[in-house]
């Protein structure tokens, strides 16, 4: 019986997995943002950090008719840039309720991008997280004095090294060789 069981945990150890990585916090910088509302479905967003930053993120987008279109550059200095792009892939707002007794909760905005270029591009494989944190409650005439953005990279998954299917197999023939020496 010992035996079968330590052949059952040779043979998990033998099966390939991959660990699932979580998003990666990349770069995150506070700022200003301002947001026009133009139509019931039809709004004009930018949000930009102080110049003086580093790393410098402005990003800029417009909703028409529940599309948007949108930009996001960030940079070290004004000569390097290290991630633009134009491509969004999707986007979400979470508006967060008061507590009851009336403590604002933090919303979000959030952009998926593709099409990364820029120096650090490869830090972030094919897509960026962009997700801009504020409190609603806090718009004065479309302007948000403060607002948070971090950019997070959609890390790939990360298969398991080769050599644990060899830590199995070894396992299991010695719990064989032992098992025929017994004998």
């Amino acid at each position: 019986m010992k035996t079968i069981r330590t052949l059952l945990a040779s043979l998990l150890i033998l099966v390939p997995g991959i660990a699932l990585a979580a998003p990666v916090l990349i770069y995150e910088n506070d700022g200003t943002a301002f947001v026009e509302t133009l139509g019931p479905d039809d709004a004009y967003l930018t949000f930009y950090a102080d110049p003086a930053s580093d790393p410098y993120i402005w990003a800029e987008g417009m909703i028409s008719g529940g599309v948007l279109t949108a930009s996001l550059s960030i940079s070290e200095t004004p000569s390097t840039v290290l991630l633009e792009s134009t491509s969004v892939v999707s986007y979400a707002l979470i508006d967060n309720a008061p507590e009851l007794d009336g403590t604002p909760n933090a919303d979000t905005f959030t952009v998926i991008f593709d099409g990364l270029t820029g120096a650090a591009a490869a830090l972030f494989g094919t897509q960026a997280q962009v997700v801009f944190t504020f409190f609603i409650e806090d718009e004065d005439a479309g302007y948000y004095d403060w607002v948070n953005a971090r950019i997070y990279a959609d890390t790939p998954a990360v298969p398991l090294p080769a050599t644990l299917p060899l830590l199995g197999l070894t396992l299991a023939g010695a719990a064989l060789l032992r098992r025929r020496v017994r004998f």
